[in-house]
């Protein structure tokens, strides 16, 4: 699944961050189905939020952190170089928001090329 428009929600904008937070779930769903595939390997699972104020509150806790481990785990066994700590941010600070949604947008894209999900 491409991450581009979903990585380009404006800061603020919940409805556009709810459709992102659902698309994310699939494709994170995806990227477990060809790990599975490929490598024989299910990265972690987490917990994946839907709830836009959740999400903005669990934004400097474990989700983060969690989120960060899988996607290490990912970048691991696809031998990708170059991730970002994607497990440090202020969601509500505008700056730090869309540093983090380009990098993490990113990250999909490296991802989904790897695994040809393009």
């Amino acid at each position: 699944m491409n991450m581009g428009i979903l990585g380009e929600v404006q800061f603020g904008d919940d409805a556009a961050l709810l459709v992102f937070l659902g698309e994310h779930v699939i494709a994170h769903t995806g990227i477990d189905q060809a790990m599975v595939d490929a490598y024989g390997i299910d990265p972690l699972n987490y917990p994946l939020d839907t709830d836009v104020a959740g999400f903005k509150e669990k934004a400097n806790s474990d989700w983060l952190l969690t989120h960060y481990r899988v996607h290490s785990n990912i970048a691991n066994t696809l031998g990708l170089i170059g991730l970002p700590d994607l497990s440090d941010v202020n969601m509500k600070n505008e700056q730090e928001y869309y540093d983090w949604m380009d990098a993490h947008n990113a990250e999909h894209e490296k991802i989904n090329l790897a695994l040809g999900l393009l």
